[in-house]
């Protein structure tokens, strides 16, 4: 099912019509045969269109959001794989890491006509997104740091991540 066919932004205009037309794709075999990145693009670019005029933030973390966070590979959108996401905490600096990986969709006629070759697809980084650590301090307000703020032994650690 085409399920970009199915939403509807306008009367008579569907999310697929929306972005074959920003891309000047002739159809979806032209649009899914364009890179990755570019598709991303497209899909963000109209998501915004959406929902910018509706008060909401857009897709990403804005620059000047507070967030202590940045964008290290690829797009806040990753959306044209299968993947699964994995979660980093530096030792020392205590940084979040969230890098999302994934491997080229496939379908059942794809699966029972060469499972061999779908099982060896390799994985790729879809995106990585980067933040610096946040504890939460004895008043119980986030404090965001390039590194731990707290010293001395486990003990008094522990006791500077407790919620009031």
């Amino acid at each position: 099912m085409d399920i970009a066919a199915t939403i509807t932004l306008a009367p008579g205009f569907t999310l697929r019509d929306s972005l074959l037309m920003n891309l000047g794709a002739p159809n979806m075999a032209a649009f899914n045969a364009l890179p990755e990145s570019i598709r991303n693009a497209a899909l963000e670019g109209l998501v915004n269109q959406q929902i910018v005029p509706l008060g909401y933030d857009p897709l990403g973390i804005d620059a000047g959001s507070g967030i202590n966070a940045r964008l290290v590979q690829g797009s806040y959108t990753a959306v044209f794989d299968y993947g699964w996401t994995e979660f980093q905490i530096g030792p020392v600096t205590q940084a979040l890491t969230v890098t999302s990986h994934g491997v080229a969709p496939y379908n059942a006629v794809e699966m029972v006509a060469d499972p061999a070759g779908v099982v060896a697809r390799m994985p790729h980084n879809c995106r990585a997104v980067r933040g610096g650590a946040s504890v939460v301090n004895r008043a119980g307000f986030m404090a965001h740091a390039a590194s731990p703020p707290w010293r001395g032994p486990p003990a008094q650690r522990a006791g500077d991540l407790r919620l009031p």
